[in-house]
């Protein structure tokens, strides 16, 4: 069709938002960290152990607040002719072509990078607490993207905001913030073959939760 759009010369760009979960998570935390550090009794007990437990969790406030500041608005998804990619500072960090994409699924996920997958003895310690992790990480991240939805202008909740697009060795998560960048983002994946609407796509669970952001490679270019 000679009106089709032509996604290399006037792409679709989705500002990313999902690195800033974690960090807004963990800040929430500080509250319990200050009251750990006031009236910590001091003993072998339940209570000690909670409030232990939570100031040794809001430590990783540093490490978090470090990609928030390397990743603020900085980061975007294009979607393009061919490809999908994920760019840091104007330089691609990932790329998925479109011939190579393995699965689209919704999800309510931030993950966002390969690097920030559990591996080794970090699943085996998450297994072992995964009773914990609806409370623990799901629960406030389905609030905190509310929240997020909520404040953010022109933006609308739904449970599963995000599409994550997987080749057989990488995962872009893509999350548009507002009505027209969803459709936009709809309206490009049943234009490109094979046709895939992303309003009907399977679920992504994520039920290990993440690591933060380890590394971010060098840009591919």
């Amino acid at each position: 069709m000679s009106n089709q759009r032509d996604y290399d010369k006037n792409p679709i760009i989705i500002k990313d938002y999902n690195y800033i979960f974690t960090p807004l998570f963990i800040c929430c935390l500080i509250p319990f960290a200050v009251y750990a550090f006031l009236y910590n009794p001091g003993e072998l007990s339940a209570t000690s152990l909670a409030i232990n437990t939570f100031m040794i969790f809001s430590l990783s406030i540093l490490p978090a607040l470090s990609i928030y500041r390397k990743a603020r608005n900085k980061r975007t998804i294009l979607l393009l002719n061919k490809s999908i990619q994920f760019s840091h500072a104007d330089k691609i960090v990932e790329e998925i072509y479109l011939n190579d994409i393995a699965d689209i699924k919704r999800t309510y996920s931030d993950i966002y990078h390969k690097s920030q997958e559990l591996t080794g003895f970090q699943k085996v310690f998450v297994h072992t607490l995964s009773f914990l992790m609806p409370i623990v990480w799901h629960m406030p991240l389905i609030t905190l993207k509310f929240f997020f939805h909520f404040f953010k202008k022109g933006s609308q909740y739904h449970l599963f905001d995000a599409i994550i697009v997987f080749s057989s060795d990488n995962f872009i998560n893509i999350l548009p913030t507002t009505k027209k960048e969803y459709e936009d983002v709809r309206k490009y994946f049943m234009l490109k073959k094979p046709v895939f609407d992303i309003k009907y796509a399977n679920v992504f669970w994520n039920f290990e939760s993440h690591l933060i952001e380890e590394k971010i490679k060098e840009p591919l270019r």
